[in-house]
């Protein structure tokens, strides 16, 4: 006849002192709650994005014109998209002209031709506080030239998108 001893059962097999510590051990175990899941891993800090450098795009015109060209309204079209993609950016307009005329002349057309990249931008729906514009006339020019020489790369607007 065998002795219960609380609530263990003898294992099968097992005798003595050694089937004792079994079933205190089995017992043990099956009376303690059961752990909890873990803590799921921190999620890391989205990595910050490095700055973009400046983007800049060139409009050209064509000569004693203030109006877009057709390619024109490609790049301002272009120009309006990174802009809204990126609500942060602001964009600067510097207008230029190439040396024929005199350069007060010449001052006024540039400012003209930035207003005009402007107020295709502001069309677009680009808020009009993001735009800056200044005229530079014949002072800057992308190829240099002589004096009274029409070249299309001088008649142009520097967008630079920030």
């Amino acid at each position: 006849m065998r002795t219960r001893l609380g609530p263990w059962q003898p294992v099968s097999g097992m005798r003595g002192v050694a089937g004792i510590a079994v079933m205190m051990l089995a017992a043990a175990c099956a009376s303690e709650p059961e752990a909890p899941p873990p803590e799921p891993a921190p999620v890391a800090p989205a990595p910050e994005v490095a700055p973009v450098a400046d983007t800049t795009y060139v409009v050209l015109f064509d000569f004693a014109s203030t109006a877009l060209t057709q390619a024109g309204h490609v790049v301002v079209a272009d120009i309006a998209a990174q802009a809204q993609a990126d609500p942060g950016l602001t964009i600067h307009l510097v207008g230029h002209a190439d040396t024929v005329g005199p350069p007060a002349i010449n001052e006024r057309i540039s400012q003209a031709r930035a207003d005009t990249v402007r107020n295709a931008l502001v069309a677009a729906g680009i808020a009009p506080e993001r735009i800056t514009t200044e005229a530079r006339g014949e002072t800057d020019p992308a190829v240099p030239t002589g004096d009274n020489v029409r070249n299309q790369a001088n008649r142009r607007v520097v967008a630079t998108l920030m």
